[in-house]
């Protein structure tokens, strides 16, 4: 009968330790995992920042390996454009239906990129805007380069051309040749505002 009494006294006591030894298991297993979560979301989070660091530095357009002044005649059928896939607000109409916009990277004025861009999808396959981008944004376009007749009819014929001097003066020129000959020139000269927007002077 001792006996007895005292199992029943050790035993409660033996079951309470057992319990408390698995809830402690519990927390420490939970504890493990809350860190391993933490640990992998950490390095996610690391790994988001650095792909939105490379994003955000992500240079759409290449430098210019050109200098000025500038007075080359393109040859449409040697030409190798630069290429991006990045967006430009306003820049649509230059992209020919394309998501790709092709390029000729001329040197920056002030915080302003200068890109030469073809525009060759329309009636004519030679025609060429300088175009002025700052932060992802088309500020201004000018038409410098490329050749107009009527379509069907190319006795007259008006030809334009461009040069750009040491200071960033843009001269566009243009030709009207009547049966091949010229009947006509007019330059007009332009320059770039701190705003980006090609101004005539």
């Amino acid at each position: 009968m001792k006996f007895l009494k005292q199992f029943f006294k050790v035993v409660p006591i033996i079951i309470f330790s057992l319990f408390l030894s698995c809830k402690e298991n519990e927390v420490a297993k939970n504890n493990l995992e809350s860190t391993k979560i933490d640990t992998v979301a950490t390095v996610q989070s690391k790994d988001t920042l650095v792909e939105a660091s490379a994003t955000e530095n992500k240079e759409c357009l290449l430098k210019s390996t050109l200098e000025l002044p500038y007075s080359k005649k393109i040859d449409i059928n040697k030409i190798k454009y630069s290429t991006t896939d990045c967006k430009f607000e306003g820049i649509d109409e230059l992209l020919c239906d394309s998501s790709t916009l092709r390029y000729i990277a001329l040197p920056n004025f002030e915080n302003s990129k200068v890109i030469l861009v073809p525009v060759d999808c329309g009636d004519f396959d030679y025609r060429f805007f300088l175009a002025t981008i700052f932060e992802n944004k088309l500020l201004s376009k000018l038409y410098v380069e490329g050749e107009w007749h009527e379509p069907g009819d190319d006795s007259y014929k008006e030809i334009t051309s461009f040069s750009i001097d040491e200071d960033y003066i843009i001269t566009v020129t243009k030709k009207s040749l009547e049966n091949g000959k010229n009947t006509s020139t007019e330059s007009l000269k332009y320059s770039i505002d701190s705003d980006g927007s090609f101004v005539k002077q």
